[in-house]
């Protein structure tokens, strides 16, 4: 470790964590926007000694998205940092509360992603503090809605990528320490099945039966799985028909789509489309909704190079990690910038009641950013 950077966190080790259990305390439900923009609020006016332009992006269904922008530099590279503000965790879900036992810190979002906004704001400040912020122009995107799909915020995050070399986001690191190279695209789909309602018993050749077309429809989507090429689909929810003695009137599947390459997320989407036209039951009607949220985050050589570079900085091997789950560094990865992602802190269990951080991973990550933004 830096000898510099090793006293500056010794020093400062009960700040950091007392910032820590501050922000995993504020309840950031993606569904309370007061909770979000009190973490927003809190995240600028850490920020604001270090000179950043503020801009808020307010909204009212949601929480605001903000965006930090340091002085620009002739010369030097010029970065974007990737946070969010939101968590999963509803105001009554019972786990509001930080707490540390032994070497491990729990709490709502403490790993996803309250301990990589914490890697952040620590690195910039202890770099700010030592004088070692060498010219460094960067914008930091602090969104409302990643857990929620990003749909407001796509648009800003893209807009903050244009012109940028290399991309950092803050999602937990893997369980080895690795960095995020490579993430699936992810699409979510509605089909909406209309058929006619008749009495079971007395009428039953007068019905059209949706939910009879939803069981065809069902296997049809079952086989567009492609497991080699990394392809899932997932009908993770059905319902139709209104009782036992009646032909179902109207039946509805939900689908999640997961995939590596764009090509597979295109020949998805059409063979749903073909499917949804399909009339396997006659005189049923079916509508297909929803679209590919998120592209795929694909692995390219800029990526390798860029990884190479971090572990030369870091001065041992940082290994690589490919993830089923998405991020908002798919947007900007999908642009061509340069992007890694996991340099949040180490953990588990994200999304549940016992998530929970690695104590060292937190300083260790703080570590590892300062000195590759000291020597980019």
């Amino acid at each position: 470790m830096n000898p510099d950077f090793q006293s500056y966190l010794e020093q400062h080790r009960q700040e950091i964590m007392d910032f820590l259990k501050t922000l995993v305390e504020i309840n950031s439900f993606s569904g309370n926007p007061s909770g979000v923009n009190r973490v927003g609020k809190m995240l600028a006016d850490f920020l604001n000694p270090m000179g950043v332009e503020q801009t808020v992006h307010e909204r009212k269904e949601i929480g605001s998205h903000y965006r930090f922008t340091s002085p620009s530099v002739q010369d030097g590279a010029k970065l974007l940092f990737l946070v969010h503000l939101d968590t999963v965790f509803p105001e009554d879900c019972g786990f509001t509360q930080f707490r540390v036992d032994g070497d491990k810190a729990f709490g709502p979002g403490v790993i996803d992603m309250k301990g990589g906004i914490v890697v952040l704001c620590f690195a910039l400040k202890m770099l700010h503090d030592l004088c070692l912020n060498h010219p460094l122009e960067y914008t930091i995107m602090a969104v409302s809605d990643e857990e929620i799909g990003s749909e407001d915020s796509r648009s800003l995050t893209e807009a903050a990528a244009s012109g940028k070399d290399y991309a950092f986001c803050f999602e937990c690191g893997g369980s080895n320490g690795e960095l995020v190279t490579a993430r699936k695209g992810v699409g979510t789909f509605v089909i909406d099945i209309e058929g006619k309602a008749a009495h079971a018993g007395n009428s039953y050749a007068r019905g059209i039966d949706a939910n009879g077309e939803l069981a065809y429809k069902l296997l049809a989507v079952r086989e567009l799985t492609n497991l080699e090429r990394g392809t899932t689909v997932n009908i993770g929810q059905i319902k139709g028909g209104i009782g036992a003695n009646t032909i179902s009137p109207s039946a509805q599947m939900k689908i999640d789509l997961r995939f590596e390459e764009p090509a597979e997320g295109e020949r998805v989407f059409r063979e749903l489309t073909r499917i949804t036209q399909t009339s396997f039951v006659t005189g049923s009607q079916s509508v297909l909704s929803g679209k590919i949220q998120r592209p795929v985050m694909v692995e390219t050589e800029d990526t390798r190079q860029f990884l190479t570079r971090i572990s030369e900085v870091a001065e041992r091997p940082i290994p690589k990690e490919r993830r089923g789950g998405v991020s908002d560094a798919n947007f900007t990865a999908a642009l061509g910038v340069p992007t890694l992602d996991g340099f949040g802190p180490l953990g588990r269990n994200d999304h549940t009641h016992n998530e929970y951080l690695l104590l060292d991973s937190l300083f260790d990550r703080i570590e590892l950013l300062g000195k590759i933004l000291s020597a980019i």
